[in-house]
């Protein structure tokens, strides 16, 4: 589905493949997006996908008693360029790529910098 263009890379630490076949996804998901298949075709970079649109509904409601909460529940995971691996943090996401972010939860962070050797 991802080579085709109707499903999103959506890669979590640490259910990844292993370095050898970590290409494998990201390469296919490159591929749909750069060739603007399926989805992509239509909606090409303007195509909002799940975390982003969970993260609109999450901070979309009417009413928010407390904007910091709910910020800090919409957005737990820090992302990470798969092409050379630096981290962008919890809000930058959008600077990379879709077929490049890997996702990592917050508290998994320190052992994901030494297992995957990120660049802070």
């Amino acid at each position: 589905m991802v080579a085709s263009g109707w499903a999103a890379m959506f890669l979590i630490y640490p259910s990844i493949p292993r370095d050898e076949d970590l290409h494998l996804l990201p390469d296919a998901a490159e591929s749909a997006w750069t060739q603007r298949v399926g989805a992509w075709a239509e909606f090409a970079d303007d195509l909002l996908l799940a975390y982003g649109c969970r993260a609109c509904v999450k901070l979309g409601a009417r009413t928010l008693d407390d904007p910091a909460d709910a910020i800090t529940k919409a957005f737990q995971r820090v992302c990470v360029d798969l092409r050379t691996r630096p981290e962008v943090g919890l809000y930058d996401y959008h600077q990379i790529p879709p077929p490049h972010r890997l996702w990592i939860w917050q508290d998994q962070v320190d052992q994901a910098r030494q297992d995957l050797n990120l660049l802070p």
